[in-house]
């Protein structure tokens, strides 16, 4: 992964106005020493169903610990951008005020954590310790470690790899400058050591060290984000290879995703939960340039200078007004609408639109226009076909090679 791309990925985390962190980030369990414990895969939770009442979604990470030493086991999780955190040792408040060992001060030497936190959002910076109780002589215990907390609905800003990655019609057009109808979200990043965490077999007989649910109102949108979470190694917590998705299953409202082994020293689990679009009448869209080469009655180069206007909340839809040229003797005003497909990671967006050319000069006159094009991050090509009913009637077959910002 290059390094632009790895930085424009981290700033998912820091996409709030403000630079007030989208997602809560969940840092751990880091432990002090080398306790006699082993961890099933982490749990994630994040759950939106009653986001409406009270504008945030509630997470949890859960723990099952199997230990077998005699002694307790001191543990802390680091939180950024997340409210009302709590950690329960089965089922129980961790006791408050427990002297934490030096050793768990900090998440990992080094670690660039987010500078911005939020009033009222938990500290980076700053422990929450646990204790796991000991285990009798030559027994073995089990116990349940949950960290608790809430993540804001914010307006969501997407990155610029983000927009390359998945996006609507108008900004696969204009990745730059295009403004989808304004979304909130919520979205939650756990980053553990993966030393100490047991993978085991899901139902399907797959191996995995993690495990992300998440459950939203059916007309939200849920993402699995483990993959594009893990770029968080170049603030300094070592290496971190993406997680192998090993199995997903989605219903309305809810998703589920098993994360296999890292390729490096920390899992990293993520999920995203988005809002509906907000009804809007147009959003903005962004300036395109287009040359090219005109076949039939009005042969010759052709040239556009326009501009896109998203219609409707869905991004989908594409209003166009632009003005062509064979920069010698013709001007045209064309007005159009177009429909266009989501563009997903290689998958360009495929665009059908209709429209009608108004000829200015040499002579005055209207034609209809069809048009199809395929653009991926700003750059397509495009063909149209021109049906001139004034001042003559004929037709023009052009091919032209697109950009948009």
């Amino acid at each position: 992964m290059s390094p632009v791309l790895a930085l424009a990925q981290i700033a998912a985390l820091a996409g709030a106005a403000g630079g007030g962190l989208t997602d809560a980030l969940v840092l751990g369990p880091k432990w002090a020493g080398a306790p006699r414990l082993r961890v099933a895969p982490v749990e994630a939770e994040l759950d939106c169903t009653a986001a409406d009442r009270d504008d945030a979604c509630a997470f949890h990470v859960r723990l099952r610990v199997t230990t077998r030493d005699a002694a307790p086991a001191h543990g802390a999780f680091f939180a950024a951008g997340a409210r009302d955190v709590v950690v329960e040792v089965d089922g129980s408040p961790a006791l408050p005020g427990v002297a934490a060992p030096t050793e768990l001060d900090r998440f990992e030497e080094g670690f660039r954590g987010p500078s911005f936190v939020a009033p009222g959002d938990a500290d980076p910076e700053e422990a929450i310790p646990f204790v796991v109780p000991p285990a009798a002589a030559g027994a073995t215990e089990r116990h349940e470690i949950v960290l608790r907390g809430r993540v804001r609905l914010v307006a969501l800003v997407r990155t610029l790899s983000e927009r390359v990655t998945s996006s609507e019609a108008l900004v696969a057009r204009h990745p730059l400058f295009g403004v989808p109808a304004p979304r909130r979200a919520a979205g939650l990043v756990v980053v553990a050591p993966v030393r100490g965490i047991d993978a085991v077999r899901s139902p399907a007989g797959l191996r995995h060290h993690g495990v992300v649910t998440a459950r939203s109102p059916t007309s939200w949108t849920l993402e699995g984000r483990g993959d594009r979470a893990c770029p968080l190694a170049v603030t300094g917590l070592g290496a971190c290879g993406a997680p192998d998705v090993v199995e997903r299953a989605s219903a309305d409202g809810r998703i589920h995703v098993r994360y296999a082994t890292p390729l490096g020293t920390h899992l990293v689990l993520g999920v995203r939960a988005e809002t509906p679009p907000s009804p809007v009448a147009v959003t903005r869209g962004g300036p395109s340039l287009a040359a090219g080469y005109a076949f039939g009655m009005r042969d010759g180069f052709r040239g556009r200078l326009g501009y896109d206007a998203g219609l409707g909340a869905s991004g989908a839809w594409i209003g166009s007004l632009g003005v062509e040229s064979d920069l010698a003797r013709r001007v045209e005003v064309v007005p159009l609408v177009l429909f266009g497909s989501r563009a997903r990671l290689l998958r360009p967006s495929v665009g059908v639109g209709v429209g009608a050319p108004v000829s200015l000069l040499p002579d005055p006159g209207v034609s209809g226009r069809l048009r199809l094009d395929v653009t991926w991050a700003g750059v397509g090509l495009e063909t149209h076909v021109d049906v001139h009913a004034a001042p003559a009637f004929g037709a023009t077959v052009a091919a032209l090679a697109t950009v948009g910002l």
